[in-house]
C-alpha cells in the first residue's frame, strides 16, 4: 500500500523499535506476504480484506499499534478501524510523526477519513509519490507502555 517497501518504512520500524526498546521482530508489519495473502483470502471469502486485520489485532499477542497519520493529521479509514479495534481490546495505540515523535493516539472523530476520502488520498499519493503524506500502521508485541 502506502510506504510499503521503502527506506522510509524501514526507518519507521527502527524508530518504533528504539522508542519502545523492543527488537524489530516484535513489530508486526502488515507489509508481509503472509498478511497480503490472508487479506486477499478474506476479501474473496468475506467481502473485505480489512476483516483479516481486525481479527488479527484481537489476538492476545498484540499489545498495541503505532500509526502514521496523513501529513495533515488525518487518519485513513483502515488505520482508524485498526486503532479502534486495538482500543476496544484495551491495547495501546500510538501515532508516529515523520520527524520520529511517538505519542499516545487519541481517537478524535474529526481526524477520521471515510473510505472514499482515504482512497482519494492514496490515488494522489500514487500519482505524486509524496511518502510523507500517507498513512501507515505497525502492530507491536512485547511492550508495556511508552517511555
Amino acid at each position: 500500500m502506502n510506504t510499503y517497501d521503502t527506506a522510509f518504512e524501514k526507518w519507521l520500524i527502527e524508530v518504533i523499535a528504539d522508542h519502545f526498546q523492543i527488537g524489530k521482530d516484535a513489530i508486526e508489519n502488515p507489509n508481509q506476504e503472509i498478511h497480503q495473502l490472508r487479506c486477499r483470502e478474506f476479501k474473496e471469502k468475506m467481502g473485505s480484506g480489512m476483516l483479516y486485520f481486525l481479527e488479527l489485532l484481537s489476538l492476545p499477542e498484540f499489545s498495541g499499534g503505532v500509526f502514521l497519520p496523513f501529513q495533515d493529521g488525518m487518519l485513513g479509514a483502515g488505520i482508524w478501524a485498526e486503532a479502534e479495534q486495538l482500543q476496544k481490546f484495551w491495547k495501546h495505540i500510538f501515532e508516529i510523526t515523520t520527524d520520529s515523535k511517538i505519542k499516545p493516539l487519541v481517537l478524535d472523530e474529526s481526524r477520521m477519513l471515510t473510505v472514499e476520502q482515504t482512497r482519494e488520498r492514496l490515488k494522489k499519493w500514487f500519482s505524486d509519490g509524496d511518502l510523507a503524506g500517507v498513512g501507515e500502521a505497525f502492530f507491536t508485541r512485547d511492550f508495556e507502555d511508552e517511555r
